[in-house]
């Protein structure tokens, strides 16, 4: 028996268009096979692209890793003595992965160092990251000792990921030549460097800061000038701060351009948080 196209049927011959108030065109589809469906298609269904896997990361680098690892916010947030600990460890573990590379030769023509590079101390630098220092001794001035130092003003508001290219940086340094510089033999030193610590590539003798490290400079020195110990502000409303009680008369300096009353006057702020009594 013929049935009607909007049952789901073909049009017996000889008879006209199926009467239907649904057009044919929006008629609804029924899941039959051999209907208006086709077979069911054994292939195996369409997989979702999985993201790119995380680079491996070296198991003997646990503190390194977190420095590759770590969320910038979330490092931010953690005390800064917590932070430098990890940082000191992960340096550690960086030299113990190096000195046992086959590429890495502690002498060469006019020098040789003595031991393995260690870290020495938390500068107040405030215009470099880190520094590798090389030193001789005046008896023997080809034998070296290499040492590593960091900026304690500068670190603390580092991305972490900023800090382990760092580290890689100062350690290319110390496993270059003296005279090495920047040059050749430093650069292959570097990826060398970031190869065996899994260190991402990037620039290699530059550091721009990010706009969260940017961020957290600015609110560190937001919160430092609040709460500084004398607070000046001038007729303009142009605010200053000092750490200890100005002596003497002091004028502001876009108000002078401006040819304004530029006499700042200093109080004490009683009303600092956190800071220093």
């Amino acid at each position: 028996m013929c049935r009607s196209i909007a049952d789901g049927g073909r049009r017996c011959p000889g008879t006209g268009p199926a009467k239907s108030d649904t057009p044919l065109a929006s008629a609804p589809k029924l899941s039959r096979v051999g209907v208006d469906t086709a077979p069911p298609s054994t292939a195996s269904p369409p997989t979702s692209p999985t993201p790119e896997s995380a680079p491996s990361l070296n198991p003997e680098t646990e503190n390194f890793n977190i420095l590759l690892t770590a969320d910038p916010k979330e490092w931010l947030a953690r005390p800064w003595k917590l932070r430098k600990k990890i940082i000191e460890d992960a340096l550690g573990e960086a030299v113990e992965i190096l000195m046992e590379h086959p590429d890495v030769k502690n002498e060469g023509p006019g020098y040789v160092y003595d031991s393995a590079p260690t870290f020495d101390r938390w500068s107040q630098s405030t215009t470099t990251l880190g520094k590798a220092r090389l030193s001789y001794y005046t008896a023997a001035p080809h034998r070296f000792t290499r040492t590593i130092e960091l900026s304690d003003k500068r670190g603390r508001y580092a991305e972490p990921r900023t800090l382990a290219i760092l580290l890689a940086h100062e350690l290319a340094h110390t496993l270059a030549p003296p005279s090495a510089a920047h040059g050749e033999t430093w650069v292959k030193m570097f990826r060398l460097t970031q190869a065996a610590l899994q260190v991402p590539e990037t620039s290699t003798s530059t550091h721009t800061p990010t706009d969260i490290e940017y961020a957290a400079e600015l609110a560190a020195a937001k919160k430092k000038r609040e709460n500084a110990p004398w607070q000046g502000t001038c007729p303009q409303g142009h605010a200053y701060a000092r750490g200890r009680k100005p002596a003497g008369r002091y004028s502001c300096r876009p108000c002078l351009e401006d040819r304004k009353p530029a006499t700042i006057t200093f109080t004490r702020n009683e009303n600092r948080g956190g800071g220093k009594k």
